[in-house]
């Protein structure tokens, strides 16, 4: 069955780009299709997942933290989107809007995870410390973004959020585990 879901979700992913011509949802857009990769995994795993809260919050917090750091991405493109008529959030709402909804998306993202972590009860305090570690580095990115704009984009971009995948999903391996 996955590899039978991974067709629907790779046209998915490479619909994206057309999507930036038609709405400046696209970044929310890419965040679900990537949302789905937690579901997939539970599919692969165990397809009873799917019937339980956690799963589908940790598919919104991916959704979330996604759609946030892929409108801080698009900064960089502004010109370039305007003058090919792209629909990015910054070309179309202009860059402080943008960057108030992904600030949104980002906060949106660590509550969901909170949510995760109160109701799978598999999850003890490592997966909690996880939590609050993502949020200060997305706290950190947004405040690199306001002081430095694009110009620290791989560190922005690129460092930090590496480094929420693996923190969040070091921890919950762990926290799984033991």
């Amino acid at each position: 069955m996955p590899l039978y879901l991974a067709i629907p979700v790779l046209l998915l992913l490479i619909a994206y780009p057309f999507f930036k011509r038609f709405t400046w949802l696209c970044h929310v857009y890419l965040g679900a299709a990537l949302a789905l990769s937690p579901l997939a995994a539970a599919i692969a795993v165990n397809p009873e997942i799917l019937s339980h809260l956690p799963i589908w919050l940790l598919s919104g917090a991916v959704l979330c933290w996604v759609a946030g750091f892929d409108i801080i991405y698009a900064l960089q493109d502004i010109e370039v989107d305007k003058r090919d008529n792209l629909k990015s959030m910054p070309a179309s709402l202009g860059e402080k809007p943008a960057m108030i909804i992904s600030q949104f998306l980002h906060c949106l993202c660590v509550a969901l995870l909170f949510g995760v972590a109160t109701t799978e009860p598999k999850f003890d305090w490592l997966f909690l410390i996880a939590i609050c570690m993502i949020a200060a580095l997305l706290v950190y990115e947004h405040l690199t973004v306001k002081k430095w704009g694009t110009t620290k984009i791989a560190l922005t971009f690129f460092m930090l959020n590496g480094i929420v995948s693996l923190v969040l999903g070091t921890a919950g391996i762990i926290d799984l585990l033991c």
